[in-house]
């Protein structure tokens, strides 16, 4: 992100799923996340 010229402004996570198959019916459950960076021109 340095090296490309921009600076991160705002850090988020966004949650990942998959889908469980419990006593026929399929649910999803949250297995993970992934850490996003918002940057900014500098």
């Amino acid at each position: 992100m340095e090296q490309e010229g921009y600076a991160p402004s705002r850090r988020m996570e966004e949650p990942i799923f998959h889908e469980v198959k419990k006593n026929g019916k399929t649910e999803v459950e949250p297995c993970g996340r992934k850490i996003v960076f918002e940057g900014k021109l500098k």
